[in-house]
């Protein structure tokens, strides 16, 4: 388990930081864990079943915390435990992390390196096929509310795709954040799309 790892490693290391590595987090430890959440504000929790401190961060914020370290006189040792252990912190069986493990509608799937969805592969949130809207009454108001819908989407889809063509670090948590949100809006879009399409086909000029 990650704790005994963390006490068999602290009683040869006892004069620096211990930042053990497992799956995508790094982890510290009791007075070091108050220390770095100061430091790097990161989270920091109570686990009474061990009676410890612990404090975790994700492996992909270390370059930004890196540049503050410098500016300290901490020592720190780095310590990577996914060679040595298959388990989490509670000995169950983990499998590491990767973009997989998102949906591309979250900020970590994009951070992660996962690849772009080209918008015509956006799937509709099919989830809003089983909302009760209140419909319109008239048809003219169906199709406005359908035509404005559909602008929303092209202009979603415009946005997505200029996102898209900056995507060259996926460190730029801005641009991955945008990016969810713009799939989201688009899948959000769609969804209610099919939704009108179901309830009210569009309607076919005969002129």
């Amino acid at each position: 388990m990650l704790i005994n790892k963390y006490r068999t490693n602290r009683s040869y290391i006892s004069d620096a930081i211990l930042l053990l590595r497992h799956s995508d987090f790094y982890y510290c430890f009791e007075e070091d864990a108050e220390l770095l959440s100061d430091l790097f504000n990161c989270a920091i929790a109570y686990d009474d079943e061990f009676d410890i401190q612990c404090g975790c961060f994700h492996f992909l914020s270390l370059s930004d915390y890196l540049p503050q370290l410098h500016k300290t006189d901490l020592v720190v040792a780095f310590i990577d435990l996914n060679e040595t252990t298959p388990e989490d912190i509670y000995g169950r069986t983990i499998i590491e992390s990767r973009y997989n493990d998102y949906p591309p509608s979250h900020t970590w799937y994009y951070h992660l390196n996962g690849p772009i969805i080209i918008p015509e592969l956006i799937k509709p949130n099919e989830a809003l096929t089983f909302c009760n809207f209140k419909l319109p009454k008239e048809i003219f108001e169906i199709e406005r509310l359908r035509e404005s819908i559909q602008i929303e989407l092209d202009t979603d889809v415009e946005k997505y795709k200029r996102c898209a063509s900056k995507f060259y670090n996926s460190g730029d948590l801005n641009l991955c954040t945008t990016l969810a949100l713009k799939h989201n809006h688009i899948s959000y879009n769609k969804g209610i799309l099919m939704h009108l399409d179901s309830k009210c086909p569009r309607q076919v000029s005969l002129f």
